[in-house]
């Protein structure tokens, strides 16, 4: 069976030095939440719920629900442009709905490094119908030099 190395543990068979911020950094934690009374979120609706420093490195992203929040349509945790890193509605993950509640988030950009303070945003690919009487919970985990 061959052998190979990430990029990082290259770097330490070689004998070289992992780049800052690739190695250690100070963990931070950013939570939020909000109970819907008689709202319904919208598709096109964005609902921030974290702010991220220059050079945060996210590591894990996680939405927590009370219950399905609407008959069709994904939670979403992304973030907006802030003039160096574009746009991205569900950038760092997608929870799909089932008809009881919401499964575990997939992550797709888990280890993005922020080039500017990056405002978190929560968001639904449809219209979350049954929102109403839930809460929608968020933990966004990072890094920081």
């Amino acid at each position: 069976m061959a052998k190979t190395y990430a990029k990082n543990a290259q770097l330490r068979v070689d004998g070289k030095k992992i780049p800052a911020g690739e190695y250690n950094g100070t963990p931070k934690t950013a939570y939020d939440e909000k109970s819907f009374t008689a709202e319904t979120l919208l598709a096109a609706d964005q609902m921030v719920v974290a702010t991220v420093p220059k050079g945060a490195r996210i590591i894990r992203a996680v939405i927590l629900a009370s219950g399905a929040v609407g008959a069709a349509g994904n939670l979403q945790l992304g973030y907006l442009d802030n003039g160096k890193d574009g746009a991205s509605a569900a950038g760092l993950g997608t929870a799909v709905q089932t008809g009881s509640g919401v499964l575990p988030m997939q992550g797709v950009e888990i280890g993005r490094k922020f080039q500017a303070e990056t405002e978190i945003v929560l968001s639904v690919s449809a219209n979350a119908t049954s929102a109403t009487g839930k809460t929608l919970k968020t933990v966004v985990e990072f890094l920081v030099d």
